[in-house]
């Protein structure tokens, strides 16, 4: 078993990779038998992220900023 995610489209991977031809190979056998999950919306990547300000004479403050992409 193997989870592999990506930020793009495969269709857009052809990009990253100099040789298209073997690219489209392993595409080819890697999307044989493969289940596709296709996740749309916005990232939960650092939602609850804290933030810590600091100023020269002040104490430090702290927040739970959510940051929502």
């Amino acid at each position: 078993t193997m989870i592999v995610t990506s930020n793009m489209e495969p269709d857009k991977w052809v990009t990253f990779f100099n040789d298209e031809p073997a690219l489209k190979c392993a595409m080819d056998r890697f999307f044989d038998k493969a289940l596709l999950i296709s996740m749309k919306g916005r990232s939960y990547r650092g939602k609850y992220r804290r933030k810590i300000e600091v100023t020269a004479g002040v104490e430090p403050r702290q927040s739970a900023e959510q940051t929502n992409y």
